[in-house]
């Protein structure tokens, strides 16, 4: 490991364009294969694995993912009725989309604290099926989840998906908070270290890993 260090040190610009090469090839390889996002949760005798074993027993048909269907307005509540008729309607949508088992809408006295107190945001649970852990929900399935909500905003409405399927289907969130982490860990990296060239070969060098590591 000295010598390669020793290497690396001397012929900084060859590995830095090295790491990103391999980089670079990992993402293509990625993109040509495609990703699917799963979910299957086996530690045997914890606690938590005795739980989910119990309940797709119990209830097999909504023993999978859940995700939240976010709900939001620039004016007014999320209970106005032209609000709640938008909302419900998209429930509905959202219930016949491939794996999702049941919608949990914020309206009923049950649900009703998955309304905030000021009455401008709420969620609505959704359920997928014990499939939805078994099977490869692929990228495709997880785009379509998130389009069909996402579709429906408009004239001050707004419907988000968050959760693991979500993200699986609009990266584009992660992204974004991947760049902000980056951002925030610069600045704490440039005060500690009072150097832009130190606070820059950590950020690479967590850059690349995560590139990489993410890509396999």
């Amino acid at each position: 490991m000295r010598t390669l260090a020793r290497w690396c040190c001397r012929h900084w610009i060859a590995t830095i364009v090295g790491w990103l090469a391999i980089v670079v090839v990992l993402v293509g390889i990625h993109g040509a294969v495609g990703s699917a996002y799963t979910d299957k949760f086996t530690l045997p005798n914890t606690d938590s694995f005795d739980a989910l074993h119990l309940l797709q027993h119990a209830n097999p048909k909504t023993s999978g993912e859940t995700d939240q269907l976010v709900i939001s307005v620039d004016h007014g509540k999320v209970t106005d009725p032209v609000v709640r008729a938008r909302a419900e309607k998209l429930f509905g949508q959202v219930a016949k989309t491939k794996y999702v088992a049941e919608v949990i809408s914020p309206y009923t006295p049950r649900t009703a604290k998955q309304i905030a107190p000021g009455g401008r945001v709420a969620f609505a649970d959704v359920v997928f099926t014990n499939a939805a852990n078994n099977q490869k929900v692929t990228a495709s399935d997880a785009s379509h989840f998130d389009k069909v909500i996402t579709s429906a905003s408009g004239n001050g409405v707004h419907f988000n998906a968050e959760g693991n399927i979500a993200e699986a289907g609009n990266p584009q969130n992660s992204d974004s908070s991947l760049f902000i982490g980056f951002i925030a860990a610069a600045i704490v990296l440039f005060l500690a270290f009072g150097s832009f060239t130190a606070m820059l070969l950590p950020l690479l060098a967590a850059g690349v890993s995560l590139g990489a590591g993410t890509a396999v």
